[in-house]
Order: structure tokens, then C-alpha cells, then sequence
């Protein structure tokens, strides 16, 4: 089961979180995911990975839909984008249907234990990260984000059956997106088999110099979501970036 060290620290940092929730995956043996972060500005609530912050990130917005998106300021330095490309929005998806429903995940995030390939995060006094323990190979932490408008005294029981409630972010509309953290055994099936393929850090200029190409890549991929789907993200080390033969 994932533990967060101890469950009461886990709430007291709740509220220290409640702008922005830092947090990484520890596997067996000291491996780690990459850091990411969740944070919430201007009623939106975006998640990144902390590598790729700087280019995509998903946005949850209470009004006009989620998408994960490279950012404003990234986006226009990319170089030579092929037409798949010439929209910020890597994927877009619809809000669920909630007449019904306490509560639905709206996204989540897989980090496979047998993929972790990180580092411990540079955690310091000002920068403190949420690490959640998965000591199991074969086994995957699942980082969920669940969307609802119902009151947290009704909703926070409901997603203790789910998981670890690490984070809580309440918008103007009434809705609000909770962070729920759990394990399971890890079925290669959610790795996505569509055109959203790997995405890895890239340099200023939007490429990335063959000379970096390497068997240790950290990749982060998604599915594309159709009718009643949320995103799904696996973030997989390990990954080897073959370079594009051009044809004469």
C-alpha cells in the first residue's frame, strides 16, 4: 500500500499545499520518478511534471474543458513542428457528467516502479515534496485527480475508499479537484498505443541533439480520450530515442 510516511502529516502539509503540492514516487531501491507538481492559479488547476513544466502542463479549467498543452511561451520556440504540432493543445478532453455522481476522476498518472529511474528530488525548507512509497516491482502508483461539487465532509470519505487523499483545490464554480494517490499491480495495457506518443525534455530551441539520445530517457505519454474518458499519463524511464531516417 502506498504510505506517505505517516497519514497525519500527510493532512498538517495539506493546508501548506494547498497553492502548490510538490511530490515524487519512491520504488524499490531508491529509484524515484521524476518530481511533479500540482498548483492552482487564477481558478485553474495545472499538474506537470517538474522537467517539463517549462513546456506542457495540463490545465483543468471549471470552464472550457481540460487539455494538456504546451505552454504560451514554449510553443513558438519549437522548430521545424510537423502539422500535428501547429496547435499548443496536445490533447483535449470533456468535464464529466456529474448529475449523478458524488465524485470522477477527471485525469490520472501511472509511474511504474519497474520504470523509475530518478534521483531523489532536491527537496529543500522552502521546497518540501510529498514522497508516496510503492515498494513493489511490478506494481505502479496511480496519482488521480477527482472532480466534484459536493462538500469535502461529504467527498473526503468517499476518496479515502480510493486511495490517500494528498491534496484538495475548491473553485469559484463550487467544483473542486482532489488528489488521490494509490498502487496497484501494474497492467502494461494502460501504456498508451496512440499518436500521443513519448514526450521528453527538450532543449530552448523545441528539438533535441541526437547526441543526448540515450537508454535513460524519461518519458511521459497519454492516450487521447474519447466520450466519458479522462486523460491518462504514464511517465516510463528507461527510454531509448531512436533518431528519424530521412528519406533522399
Amino acid at each position: 500500500m502506498i504510505d506517505a510516511a505517516k497519514k497525519a502529516r500527510v493532512e498538517q502539509f495539506m493546508q501548506a499545499w494547498s497553492h502548490r503540492l510538490r511530490f515524487a514516487i519512491e520504488g524499490p531501491e531508491g529509484r524515484f520518478s521524476t518530481p511533479w507538481a500540482v498548483w492552482g492559479h487564477k481558478d485553474t488547476v495545472y499538474i506537470a511534471s517538474r522537467k517539463l513544466g517549462g513546456s506542457m502542463k495540463v490545465s483543468l479549467h471549471p470552464e472550457g474543458g481540460y487539455r494538456y498543452a504546451f505552454t504560451k511561451q514554449y510553443h513558438p520556440k519549437i522548430e521545424g513542428r510537423s502539422s500535428k504540432l501547429e496547435k499548443r493543445d496536445i490533447v483535449v478532453w470533456d468535464k464529466p457528467d456529474m448529475s449523478d455522481k458524488i465524485t470522477a476522476m477527471v485525469a490520472c498518472v501511472y509511474f511504474p516502479t519497474d520504470f523509475l529511474r530518478s534521483a531523489a528530488p532536491p527537496s529543500s525548507p522552502k521546497r518540501k515534496y510529498l514522497i508516496l512509497h510503492v515498494p513493489k516491482s511490478g506494481w505502479t502508483a496511480r496519482v488521480g485527480f477527482f472532480l466534484s461539487y459536493q462538500p469535502i465532509e461529504i467527498l473526503a470519505p468517499a476518496l479515502k475508499l480510493i486511495g490517500l487523499l494528498c491534496g484538495h483545490w475548491e473553485l469559484s464554480d463550487g467544483s473542486s479537484i482532489s488528489m488521490v494517490a494509490s498502487d496497484m499491480s501494474f497492467d502494461p495495457s494502460v501504456l498508451p498505443s496512440g499518436q500521443n506518443g513519448a514526450f521528453t525534455p527538450l532543449n530552448k530551441s523545441g528539438v533535441m541533439d541526437p547526441a543526448n539520445y540515450d537508454a535513460n530517457l524519461t518519458a511521459v505519454m497519454c492516450n487521447d480520450p474519447g466520450p466519458g474518458e479522462y486523460l491518462q499519463m504514464v511517465e516510463v524511464g528507461g527510454v531509448r530515442i531512436k533518431p528519424r531516417e530521412r528519406s533522399e
